[in-house]
């Protein structure tokens, strides 16, 4: 229910603090975009990729459910005809599918977020060599002088900035969650 509510906000957040880095240094808010757009496609991959996992996962549930009700409504004549041990070692084969499955789902999930933080803070960084470069340096004549403290300043917007783009990543096994169940 507040996915919509985040994601107007993040993108609302991320606009604004991209006007305010515009207005300050223009060619810090194009530093500032590179490492946004693989940060964004990433998440795109994500939740279209949570597609594919959840229907597996989904598919492995129902083959264990119709399997153990399957079991509990013929166990008689599974006694009867003594295939109780193949009939157990189905069920725990699925059920091995299903707990494989989870952690490696599970895994995906916890190497995708840092990922994305670590792809959209890298602005930050990027902004900090050239600015140091410019800082030290007079590489681009036409552009105003800056100061360190300027420069932190601009940083410090970079990661504002890099915020909403790792919010989203948080959101992307939700939206994944939401277009899988649809």
């Amino acid at each position: 229910t507040g996915l919509i509510p985040s994601l107007i906000e993040s993108v609302s957040r991320a606009i604004m603090t991209f006007i305010i880095i515009l207005s300050l240094m223009w060619w810090a808010g194009f530093i500032a975009l590179a490492p946004l757009l693989p940060a964004g496609f990433i998440v795109l991959w994500n939740i279209r990729s949570f597609k594919k996992f959840s229907d597996f996962f989904f598919d492995l549930q129902q083959k264990l459910y119709v399997k153990t009700i399957g079991i509990f409504k013929g166990l008689r004549i599974v006694r009867l005809l003594g295939k109780t041990d193949h009939e157990r070692n189905e069920v725990r084969e699925l059920q091995n599918q299903v707990l494989d499955f989870n952690l490696k789902s599970n895994f995906r999930m916890v190497w995708i977020n840092p990922l994305i933080e670590t792809v959209a803070k890298s602005g930050g960084i990027l902004l900090f060599i050239v600015g140091s470069v410019i800082l030290v340096s007079d590489i681009f004549p036409n552009s105003p002088q800056i100061t360190l403290g300027f420069l932190i300043m601009l940083m410090s917007y970079v990661w504002q900035l890099a915020y909403p783009v790792m919010q989203l990543g948080g959101m992307s096994n939700s939206f994944g969650a939401a277009i899988s169940s649809a």
